[in-house]
């Protein structure tokens, strides 16, 4: 693409579509991870597919799609931004309320079975799914992510300006393009064909802080 920099209106056009470059969250056995999510802002879902050749890719859909048949069915997948606390236990997930968070802006990928154990975790707690922090870690098969409430006090609140600048590069773009890439048929099956696959219980611990 070529562009003259001194068009800011066509710089600015380029630069907003292009996709924030973020980590995930890595969840790790053992020790837990401490985030939150990023209040008013819409996660992305879809169906995709995981292989180790191709990545995380979408689901082509229809009637008896190419990649379902060769791996196996496509699973609910979602991305949401999220604010992870960087000096969080790893331990349990706690994180002093004298102490200031140092946050970073992370991209979320969860399963709708995690999904839906944060949900009832808040419901529990009687708030709302954005307005707690959350710890998780991955179960002892590594299959899972097992997150709960570990605070109704979201520690973000403390650096609530530093934390709203940083969630301004999340785009909708963005967040489709960390949910998996868009195969196509032949893309795929060429990919197959050079083709392994794969893709991760730890009790949880009753601490609120």
């Amino acid at each position: 693409m070529k562009l003259l920099l001194d068009d800011e209106v066509a710089v600015k056009k380029v630069l907003d579509s292009a996709p924030a470059s973020l980590d995930f969250i890595k969840f790790e056995q053992v020790m837990f991870v401490r985030f939150a999510l990023v209040p008013d802002t819409e996660a992305v879902m879809g169906l995709t597919h995981y292989h180790e050749k191709l990545g995380n890719f979408h689901c082509l859909g229809g009637e008896s799609p190419v990649c379902c048949n060769a791996i196996k069915a496509a699973r609910p997948s979602i991305i949401a931004p999220a604010l992870q606390y960087l000096n969080a236990s790893r331990v349990d997930g706690t994180l002093p309320e004298t102490e200031t968070p140092l946050i970073s802006l992370r991209l979320l990928r969860i399963s709708d079975k995690t999904l839906e154990m944060m949900q009832q975790g808040a419901k529990d707690k009687g708030v709302n799914i954005y307005s707690c922090d959350f710890r998780a870690t991955k179960s002892a098969d590594g299959y899972k992510v097992l997150a709960s409430v570990v605070s109704l006090n979201p520690r973000w609140k403390k650096v609530a300006e530093e934390a709203m600048k940083l969630t301004k590069s999340v785009t909708e773009k963005a967040l489709d393009t960390a949910l998996g890439k868009h195969l196509t048929q032949d893309e795929i099956v060429a990919g197959l064909a050079n083709a392994g696959s794969g893709v991760s219980e730890q009790p949880t611990v009753e601490v609120l802080d």
